[in-house]
């Protein structure tokens, strides 16, 4: 009967260290994620003062010459 407590035992443990295994990659996968996505906002915000201020120029401009 003790082989078997024990043989389940290390069963558990290797059940138990797979989770752990599974829940590590997931946060992993999650963390990878968040850091591709904060990549986008100072791209979109330099986009969008660079478009504002060619058209700022562009109304200047044709208000001079109108």
């Amino acid at each position: 009967m003790a082989a078997v407590i024990e043989t389940n035992g290390v069963n558990r443990d290797e059940e138990d260290l797979k989770k752990l295994q599974a829940e590590t990659y997931k946060l992993l996968v999650e963390a990878l994620k968040v850091n591709q996505e904060r990549r986008w906002p100072p791209f979109i915000v330099t986009t969008t003062f660079f478009a504002a201020g060619a058209t700022f120029i562009k109304v200047l401009d044709m208000l001079m010459k109108g």
